[in-house]
């Protein structure tokens, strides 16, 4: 809904840069909602499937949210992204229970290479995901309550943390994990290329001789 004071204030947009009329336009509209308050309703349920590819574990969460009005359903997969069939029609099938179906991978490849003969193999398209994906976000939309939000913030004293030391093996690794990919193949070739030059070697040493 765009508030009735926006195309008015557009008029005069020549007259202020991008940066005060987006500022502006959002001050006033928070003022102008601020006294709305709407419910959080949230539920959650998880299960298992099996005999799908693509899945570092087979366990499958889903969780609802609400503000009484429209509603968002996430199912969460642990698997290296997934396919773009399998987010399709997971969405369209989660589509009839929510306004927004949302499909999350971590997609952090901490499972990559470890399916023979596949580096890197996304979730691929199954009915057992979406079949599950479904059942559990219906049992978490039913079961789902509303909520109150609280924030606290602590100070916490003694405690050792890594810090920037974290950071700069993170920094050396990806320099590390550069070259590596750059120069991998040397020694892969490299016992090839000295066969073929003995190879070679042999060959002519028998046709002078």
């Amino acid at each position: 809904v765009i508030p009735h004071y926006i195309p008015k204030f557009f008029q005069n947009f020549s007259k202020m840069n991008t940066f005060s009329c987006i500022t502006h336009g959002i001050e006033r509209a928070v003022k102008e909602v601020d006294h709305i308050k709407k419910p959080l309703i949230i539920g959650y349920s998880e299960d298992y499937v099996s005999g799908c590819e693509g899945l570092c574990n087979n366990k499958i969460r889903a969780t609802y949210i609400s503000d009484g009005e429209k509603d968002i359903g996430i199912v969460y997969i642990y698997s290296n992204n997934s396919d773009p069939e399998l987010t399709k029609k997971l969405r369209e099938k989660l589509g009839n229970l929510v306004t927004y179906p949302i499909l999350i991978t971590p997609d952090d490849h901490s499972c990559t290479g470890t399916l023979p003969g596949d580096l890197y193999l996304p979730a691929q398209p199954c009915d057992a995901i979406i079949n599950k994906g479904y059942e559990i976000l219906q049992k978490a939309k039913m079961s789902s309550h509303e909520t109150e939000v609280y924030f606290k913030k602590e100070d916490i004293k003694g405690v050792k943390v890594l810090g920037s030391f974290i950071s700069l093996m993170v920094k050396a690794l990806e320099e590390v994990g550069g070259y590596t990919m750059k120069t991998f193949w040397i020694p892969l070739l490299t016992p090839f290329l000295l066969t073929l030059i003995f190879a070679l070697l042999l060959s002519n040493a028998h046709i002078k001789f």
